[in-house]
């Protein structure tokens, strides 16, 4: 049984993740205030807290630059003319190509918040920044290193921004090993340290499945742990990679468009793409061995 103090502090939390999820940061940060001061562990919404800090202050300190009806951009109130216009050149094409790559009838905009100071982005341990699903927008969130390099920043804003078009066509329910591989694939593939650690654990016969790799996505270990996300990214991007080639990107797409419609099934992966999923990691894995 709780006491008075817990279920105050309990619904300030609920209240500050339905702000959250509504992008209204000034009110989350508000509740979660109450929340901290209600009897909440700091501990244990130490990472929403973080999160809700950074996007707000985000929010205060930036500009929002509208750059089509369905693509809006956050960007530091600070930033050098020429960086802004390449930082909005470059989410501009990065939006663009990942529409048109997986035939995006963008339900809901996508909003693309850069974070203005390496402080705010230091809870961050994703690969370059992170997507969040709004009720009003996609979310993607990029860490203000990222924005430094155009080549970088194009990379990162491919993968985050696959993400909310994999949403946007399949809905909440896809597995996360294909969600990440599609981001991975949309990039361009893996980066040459998690390339070459795939192609170590194949000569060493090690290469985890698909199965292992599902779950290591949803652990919180493998995010503190490079060489393992490292590896799961590889897994994920290759796989998918190995689908697009053998079956084509027109029966990718039809698979998300079954996902949304059957949820994200054996049965659903076999009717879209004409065999098993089993079968496909077979002959995926008999492919690395032989390189």
């Amino acid at each position: 049984m709780h006491t008075a103090a817990e279920v105050i502090a309990r619904t300030h939390l609920a209240k500050a993740e339905e702000y959250w999820l509504h992008d209204l940061l000034g009110k989350a940060h508000a509740a979660m205030a109450l929340a901290l001061n209600a009897g909440v562990h700091p501990s244990d919404v130490f990472d929403r807290q973080r999160t809700i800090d950074a996007e707000l202050a985000a929010r205060t300190h930036g500009e929002l630059v509208r750059l089509d009806e369905h693509l809006m951009a956050e960007v530091p109130q600070d930033c050098e003319p020429k960086r802004r216009d390449t930082v909005l050149s470059v989410c501009w094409g990065a939006w663009a190509e990942v529409g048109q790559l997986w035939n995006v009838h963008w339900g809901k905009p996508v909003l693309i918040t850069i974070f203005g100071s390496r402080d705010a982005a230091l809870f961050m341990h994703s690969r370059y920044g992170y997507y969040a699903e709004r009720r009003e927008v996609h979310k993607v969130c990029l860490p203000p290193d990222v924005a430094q390099s155009r080549g970088l920043l194009e990379i990162a804003a491919l993968h985050e921004i696959a993400h909310a078009a994999v949403h946007d066509v399949a809905g909440d329910a896809i597995s996360r090993w294909l969600d990440e591989g599609i981001a991975v694939w949309t990039e361009g593939g893996s980066s040459p340290v998690e390339s070459r650690r795939l192609r170590l654990a194949a000569l060493q016969d090690r290469v985890p499945s698909i199965e292992r790799i599902e779950a290591a996505f949803g652990n919180y270990a493998v995010d503190l742990d490079s060489g393992q996300a490292a590896i799961a990214y590889a897994v994920a991007g290759s796989f998918v990679g190995h689908l697009v080639e053998t079956s084509g990107l027109l029966a990718m797409r039809h698979l998300l468009r079954e996902i949304r419609q059957h949820g994200d099934t054996p049965r659903t992966f076999r009717r879209a793409l004409g065999f098993d999923q089993r079968r496909a990691e077979r002959e995926w894995r008999s492919r690395l061995a032989s390189r």
